[in-house]
């Protein structure tokens, strides 16, 4: 089964693939899916990103070992980022590298 989150008129909602469509859901993966009657084909709707994260507070670096393999020296303060849902986007949204730090950018998803 392959779970999927989309959008239908002006709706977010979770849903199941099946062939090229959507079967929308109550629900959502973690406290179960419920199918509806509710088809969908999936030029109709717009896929989102799996799932809608808090903003994280991540630590950079935290162990020697990554340290090491990124050729940076071991930081001898926290090294503290975020990923915020603004950052977060579908499979098929086009990534916006900000100018003013775009040599900063990062390869994680």
């Amino acid at each position: 089964m392959k779970i999927i989150r989309f959008e239908a008129n002006g709706k977010k909602q979770y849903g199941i693939l099946q062939e090229e469509q959507a079967i929308a859901c109550t629900g959502d993966p973690f406290s179960g899916l419920k199918r509806t009657r509710e088809v969908l084909p999936l030029d109709s709707i717009k896929l989102l990103a799996p799932v809608e994260p808090p903003n994280v507070i991540c630590l950079g670096l935290n162990y020697k070992k990554h340290a090491e393999e990124c050729k940076y020296p071991f930081p001898t303060h926290p090294l503290l980022f975020f990923k915020t849902t603004t950052a977060v986007c579908g499979p098929y949204d086009d990534i916006i590298i900000p100018l003013h730090h775009s040599d900063e950018i990062d390869y994680e998803v």
